[in-house]
C-alpha cells in the first residue's frame, strides 16, 4: 500500500497502481490518497492483506505539513490490521533534491516527538479502557519507531525531474 498526504496540485488515483516484481512473491503497490475521506476507505480495502506500508512525506513541506504527517501516520500505526500485521512502515521523504527539504532522519526524530504529543493527547481524551487500545505507547511514554510492534524506517528520495532515485524504496520492497 503506498499511502501519501494530499498536496495542492496533486493527482488523486486510488486503486491498484503497480505490480512490482522485486519481492517475493511480487508485490502490488496501491496508492491511497491523501484526501480523508478516500483514504479511510481505500486503505480498509487493502489492509488485510498489507505486507508494507509506504507513507510518502513531502520534505520540502514537511514543516508546514508535520501535523498533518503525524496524524496520517499514527492512523496508519494504529489501524488494526497493520498492527495484526507487524508490517514494516516506511517514510519515503520525497522532493529531497529541494533547497529546503528536511532529510530523513531529521523527519524520523521530529514524528517521533510529534507522536508522543499525539498519543499522549489521545491517551487523555478517553476515560475509558479504550485509551490503551488506541494508544501506541503508554501515556508518558516516549514513541520511539525502533520499539514500535510495526517497524518504521525513513529513506529519502527524488521522485520526479532530472535526478530521480528510488532505489532506497526499490531495495526496501524487495525485502518484504
Amino acid at each position: 500500500v503506498l499511502m501519501m498526504s494530499e498536496s495542492p496540485g496533486s493527482v488523486i488515483s486510488s486503486g491498484i497502481n503497480a505490480e512490482y516484481g522485486g519481492g517475493t512473491p511480487p508485490v502490488t503497490l496501491v496508492d491511497v490518497p491523501g484526501n480523508v475521506r478516500l483514504r479511510s476507505d481505500i486503505f480498509n480495502k487493502y489492509a488485510k492483506s498489507v505486507r508494507g506500508v509506504v507513507v510518502v512525506v513531502d520534505s520540502a513541506e514537511f514543516v508546514e505539513r508535520k501535523r498533518e504527517t503525524c496524524e496520517s501516520l499514527y492512523e496508519v500505526l494504529l489501524h488494526e490490521d497493520v498492527q495484526k500485521s507487524r508490517c514494516p512502515v516506511l517514510l519515503l521523504c520525497n522532493k529531497q533534491d529541494f533547497e529546503m527539504a528536511r532529510g530523513a532522519a531529521a523527519i524520523l526524530t521530529t514524528l517521533e516527538a510529534e507522536l508522543t504529543v499525539l498519543n499522549d493527547t489521545a491517551a487523555n481524551s478517553l476515560a475509558d479502557d479504550a485509551a490503551s487500545q488506541r494508544s501506541l505507547v503508554p501515556r508518558g511514554t516516549t514513541v520511539n519507531f525502533e520499539k514500535l510492534s510495526n517497524p518504521v524506517s525513513a529513506v529519502g528520495a527524488t521522485c520526479i525531474g532530472d535526478e530521480v532515485d528510488i532505489s532506497a524504496l526499490k531495495q526496501w520492497i524487495s525485502e518484504l
